[in-house]
């Protein structure tokens, strides 16, 4: 036996090519693929839940304007209730009777109570704003009171029902999400489809050798290439029934039904938010155009009232407790024509979040969190 000692070196390719099972590029790219579709899916959550965090932030903002100013026009009826309390306090000698003057105590005394109990609600809102607003400057746990500042205002918007469904069904994170569901489902579908064919792989081998009485010299036979061996062959397979990747399959194509059947339902209910949306903003924009109508009304009601008051016939109790009344309407009236502004931009608001553009409306952009969209 020579060489004694003996190296003996071994150089392989081996070379496998899927021919049915396995074969294409839709399967060969699937984990790529799906692994694309399930960051597409992070990327629409995330934008669905700025979305929402958005919205609801306007929310408690409007709504913490409509109590900082329901609060102005019930300290403005206090007042005026004192007032009127105290001239009848000092007609109580002439015509006032007790109950008149009870009477008028006990209304100023209720707005008293909804003063305070307006306070209490512009704290706890204060709070909810707080814990959307997420900084040091407004922490929960301060005592800080946030007061909004402006005018309350209406803005009009111009969409149709059809731009906004349209819109909906291109933008909404939800719905992008759920047709990204279908695209992974219709990829294991293939797959599932694929892997029902019977297996025939192309095998290919190339062997080098070496031998030699020192490892150098193995190696410098192996590189040389001297010793070629060459293998070609295939490899068939099929089971008997494959009864595994048939069902494998039904399950595939049961579940892109299934993802289906819930994108139609997530256009549904798109549908539904956006419809209602519009119809908040059209019914309080007609709200306020009819609470600016009363609240102007009240305001002239109250105005003749004060024409009235400057004769001594118009200081009887009957007249006085006329005014009470009147001042309750008209800031009734007031409360009313803010509450409709608030609902209508709350409203807009609502259908910016049902048709997906929150962000693109509030100028928010998701660059800065590593995403490229």
């Amino acid at each position: 036996y020579s060489p004694d000692p003996a190296w003996q070196s071994i150089g392989r390719v081996d070379l496998t090519q899927p021919l049915l099972r396995n074969f294409g590029k839709t399967v060969t790219l699937s984990k790529i693929h799906l692994s694309e579709i399930v960051r597409g899916r992070a990327v629409e959550d995330f934008k669905q839940s700025l979305n929402t965090i958005v919205t609801a932030t306007e929310h408690s903002y409007l709504d913490l304007e409509l109590h900082w100013k329901t609060l102005q026009v019930k300290q403005w009826l206090l007042e005026q209730g004192e007032q009127v309390v105290k001239i009848l306090e000092l007609r109580r000698d002439y015509d006032t009777g007790e109950s008149d003057y009870a009477q008028a105590v006990a209304t100023v005394q209720q707005r008293r109570v909804d003063v305070i109990s307006q306070q209490a609600l512009i704290q706890t809102t204060s709070d909810q704003l707080k814990t959307f607003i997420n900084t040091d400057d407004y922490s929960p746990d301060s005592e800080v009171v946030i007061q909004p500042t402006g005018t309350i205002s209406a803005n009009a918007v111009s969409i149709s029902l059809r731009q906004a469904l349209l819109t909906a069904i291109q933008r909404r994170p939800d719905l992008r999400n759920l047709a990204l569901a279908i695209n992974s489902e219709s990829i294991n579908m293939q797959v599932a489809d694929n892997a029902r064919l019977p297996q025939l792989d192309f095998q290919a081998q190339m062997s080098l050798y070496g031998l030699g009485d020192s490892a150098s010299t193995g190696y410098q036979e192996v590189y040389d290439a001297d010793f070629i061996n060459y293998l070609v062959g295939l490899t068939f397979q099929i089971p008997l029934g494959n009864r595994a990747a048939e069902s494998q399959y039904q399950s595939s194509r049961l579940q892109k039904m299934v993802a289906i059947a819930t994108y139609k339902r997530g256009v549904q209910q798109a549908t539904v938010e956006v419809k209602v949306a519009l119809r908040d903003i059209v019914t309080n924009a007609a709200l306020m155009r009819a609470n600016r109508s009363f609240r102007v009304a009240q305001a002239e009601n109250l105005r003749a009232l004060k024409v009235e008051e400057e004769t001594m016939m118009g200081l009887t109790p009957t007249f006085l407790n006329l005014k009470l009344q009147t001042q309750n309407g008209l800031a009734t009236a007031r409360i009313s024509e803010f509450r409709s502004i608030v609902n209508y931009n709350k409203a807009i608001a609502s259908l910016y979040e049902a048709m997906g553009t929150t962000l693109d409306m509030r100028q928010i952009s998701i660059n800065q969190f590593g995403f490229s969209e």
